[in-house]
């Protein structure tokens, strides 16, 4: 793929926010994973 795809989404609390977000990351789905409001960043 050569285009960059954003998605945003929600969650209920930032634990399940930080869950959702390494699953995606570990799993190589996303190459980073920001939440907010504190702009924190999961990467690999």
């Amino acid at each position: 793929m050569n285009e960059a795809v954003f998605l945003y989404s929600t969650a209920p609390d930032e634990t399940t926010a930080r869950r959702i977000a390494s699953a995606l990351v570990e799993a190589r789905l996303a190459a980073c994973a920001n939440l907010f409001p504190g702009m924190v960043s999961i990467y690999r």
